[in-house]
């Protein structure tokens, strides 16, 4: 009896991104790009293609997909120019900084991106050379330089080799890791022994709003259980193939704390899936006050460094929560989530001009610490209740019966 082999899953990586793994250097720094740098840039691009010589072949798509053991990796992206009689690839960056200040070597992941791309023009036309142009320009005066080499296809070989192996550090373990969370979230079971009333229709709701890719919105009482209503088909329709990842959106650190418990009693039961909690960056900022300058901030310095090295052993991890990521930003050096001090929820209101600024002081509410051992489905909703008061023009100078109290409402 002969069976069919499964397809190996793709891995699919622009050059770009490989060539900036393999390169990584530098601080982490606060973001200073615009969107009009960016359509200068595409600009310049445009303009210095529109200069080149006839035959130049501007924009070009090249792509390789490599066989590994577990699974296929296509390294993909878009070489600005070729000229194909010169058998040259040719790549073209912005910069601000002065033209003589700049070298071959100045920024490693542009000529690494321009020896990716080498090597595959090579492999899809079985040259045995290359040439490969790095030009940069500059956006002030609008001057350029280049610089030029020549590549053997051994050499460019060796290279990309080195450059996939290298990224393969984290690729090979994503894989596998994707394998193992599909297989567990095949067998997982609901964490709870049965489902609470309406829990099952919603839970079924939610599955069928991701495979059919709708919006669902839904209004439930407290004690419904959305919160694994809502979780639980959202990753058994990951473990399918119906999406790529799931993001779990609270407006309440405690909502969130809620979604981190539910995914542990998934884990207990066999769940293999890695999940972070990402917060404000302010809040995840490691240092008392966040300033995103590696001369005031030892996590920001060598960060890209830092990262290139670690990011490996840290994978090897499956939950990451805010304590989690601070021991391993300490441990690394790295840019970490904090979780310090007394936590105090604060709410507020606004009706016409007057703002009211409310300190919670007593948490939770009391049915949510054991005072009311069993909860039931409230009858109605509160929003809804007092929507029906406004509605029937009730002035208080009557006598009010509320029919459907005794749940809460």
């Amino acid at each position: 009896m002969s069976g069919v082999q499964a397809a190996k899953p793709e891995v699919r990586l622009s050059a770009r991104e490989l060539a900036e793994y393999y390169c990584a250097q530098g601080d982490l720094m606060a973001a200073r790009a615009s969107i009009r740098r960016a359509l200068e840039g595409a600009a310049a691009h445009r303009r210095l293609q529109a200069e080149q010589e006839e035959g130049y072949l501007k924009e070009v798509p090249l792509s390789v997909t490599l066989e590994r053991p577990e699974y296929m990796l296509t390294v993909e992206g878009r070489a600005d120019g070729i000229v194909p009689l010169a058998a040259q690839v040719h790549e073209i960056k912005t910069t601000y900084l002065p033209l003589e200040e700049l070298d071959w070597e100045h920024y490693p992941a542009y000529h690494a991106q321009l020896w990716i791309y080498g090597f595959i023009y090579a492999l899809d036309k079985g040259l045995s050379g290359v040439s490969l142009r790095l030009t940069y320009y500059q956006m002030q005066n609008g001057k350029t330089r280049d610089f030029i080499t020549q590549a053997s296809f051994e050499e460019l070989c060796t290279r990309f080799n080195a450059m996939v192996e290298d990224y393969a550090r984290i690729s090979d373990e994503t894989v596998r890791h994707g394998q193992r969370r599909d297989v567990s979230l095949a067998e997982l079971q609901f964490p709870f022994p049965k489902y609470r009333p309406s829990q099952l229709d919603m839970a079924q709701q939610v599955y069928m709003a991701v495979k059919n890719k709708k919006t669902l919105y839904v209004q439930a009482p407290t004690g419904t259980g959305k919160t694994a209503a809502t979780l639980f088909p959202a990753l058994k329709a990951l473990g399918t193939g119906l999406c790529r990842r799931v993001f779990y959106f609270t407006a309440k650190e405690q909502t969130a704390e809620a979604a981190v418990r539910a995914l542990e009693l998934m884990r207990r039961g066999g769940l293999r899936l890695k999940s972070i909690c990402i917060t404000a960056k302010d809040k995840a900022c490691l240092m008392e006050k966040r300033e995103c300058d590696p001369e005031k901030c030892p996590y920001c310095r060598d960060y890209e460094i830092k990262q290139h090295e670690y990011l490996p052993q840290i994978l090897a991890e499956d939950a990451f929560s805010p304590a989690r990521v601070r021991e391993l930003g300490e441990k690394y050096g790295l840019e970490t989530l904090p979780e310090s001090g007394a936590l105090y929820q604060i709410q507020f209101s606004i009706m016409r001009d007057e703002v009211t600024l409310m300190l919670d002081t007593t948490g939770a509410g009391l049915h949510k610490r054991g005072y009311r051992a069993v909860g039931v489905a409230a009858p109605l909703r509160e929003t809804l209740a007092a929507a029906m008061v406004l509605l029937s023009r009730y002035r208080g100078r009557d006598p009010f019966c509320d029919p459907f109290c005794g749940s809460g409402t």
